[in-house]
C-alpha cells in the first residue's frame, strides 16, 4: 500500500529546477553580453518561458546573467578563468520542461563535460527528502582525454612493478 501512495505522490509536485555544471568551456562564442542575453532569451524561448525582464552583472572575475519571467528564471554564472559554467534553471510550471534549453547552452558553452541535476519543487506530500536525479554527460575528446590518462597511470604502474622485480633478483 505504500508504495500505491508513493507514486501517486510523486505526480503532486509544483515545479522543477535544472542545475547544469559545464565544464572546460570555450567562452569565445560568449563573451559579449549581447550574445548572453540572446542565448538566455533562445533558452526561455525553447521552453516557452515568458520573459519580463533580464540583467548582466559583470565584475572581475565573473559573469551574472538572468532572465526572468512570470514564477520562472533561467540564471548563467560565468568564470571564465576557471572554463566554467553554472546555468539554473527553474520553472514553477511542471508542464514546462527545462531541459529542452540544454542545447542552446551546449552550443553556446561548448563544454567538455556537463553534469546536469534535475529536483522537482513543492511536493508538499513527500517527507523532507529531496534526493535529485543527476545525469553526466562527457565529449568525446573527453572520453579520449580520459582514457589516455588511464593508460598512462596503467603503464605507470607496470613500470614500477618490473622495477621492483628488477630490484629483488
Amino acid at each position: 500500500m505504500k508504495n500505491k501512495n508513493k507514486g501517486k505522490n510523486m505526480k503532486q509536485y509544483i515545479g522543477k529546477q535544472l542545475l547544469i555544471d559545464c565544464y572546460r568551456c570555450n567562452f569565445e562564442n560568449l563573451m559579449q553580453q549581447d550574445q548572453i542575453i540572446a542565448t538566455l532569451t533562445k533558452a526561455a524561448e525553447d521552453i516557452n518561458m515568458e520573459i519580463i525582464k533580464n540583467f548582466i552583472l559583470q565584475t572581475d572575475t565573473d559573469l551574472l546573467a538572468i532572465v526572468y519571467g512570470n514564477q520562472s528564471y533561467i540564471s548563467l554564472r560565468i568564470y571564465p578563468f576557471l572554463n566554467y559554467a553554472s546555468i539554473d534553471i527553474y520553472l514553477f510550471n511542471k508542464d514546462l520542461l527545462p531541459s529542452k534549453a540544454m542545447k542552446i547552452f551546449r552550443a553556446a558553452l561548448s563544454p567538455e563535460q556537463i553534469r546536469a541535476t534535475t529536483v522537482k519543487r513543492g511536493n508538499f506530500n513527500l517527507p523532507l527528502d529531496m534526493k535529485p536525479k543527476t545525469n553526466t554527460k562527457s565529449t568525446t575528446m573527453h572520453k579520449i582525454k580520459n582514457t589516455g590518462r588511464k593508460i598512462n597511470k596503467a603503464g605507470k604502474k607496470v613500470v614500477n612493478i618490473i622495477n621492483i622485480k628488477k630490484s629483488r633478483k
